[in-house]
């Protein structure tokens, strides 16, 4: 019987993850899908990367209880991915991305 995500996600050793969030996923993908993926004792990075803003938001396991927030909206941003050693910049991330420049503040 096939594994469903996130659970399919612990039969392998996961270091990090990738989310690009939509109106419709986005709530479960910053709570209910992220509350499994902490499970995953690999996991040391999570990212959430907006496609209606520029903004990547990135975790990092510092502990089994706690993870370093950090979140980056400038194009000129880069976001280090520690695990495999390399920096994401925004500018590469957005470039064929057409997103609103301010977001509404209530």
């Amino acid at each position: 019987m096939p594994l469903s995500p996130p659970s399919a996600f612990r039969k392998w050793q996961r270091y990090w993850i990738i989310e690009v969030l939509s109106d419709s996923t986005e709530a479960y993908d910053r709570g209910k899908k992220f509350e499994e993926y902490q499970r995953i004792e690999s996991l040391v990075e999570y990212v959430l990367i907006a496609q209606d803003h520029h903004s990547v938001e990135h975790y990092v396991r510092q502990d089994q209880r706690t993870w370093l927030y950090s979140v980056f909206q400038s194009l000129e941003d880069s976001v280090p991915l520690s695990t495999i050693g390399c920096q994401m910049g925004l500018q590469d991330v957005y470039v064929k991305v057409d997103v609103q420049h301010t977001l509404d503040v209530v």
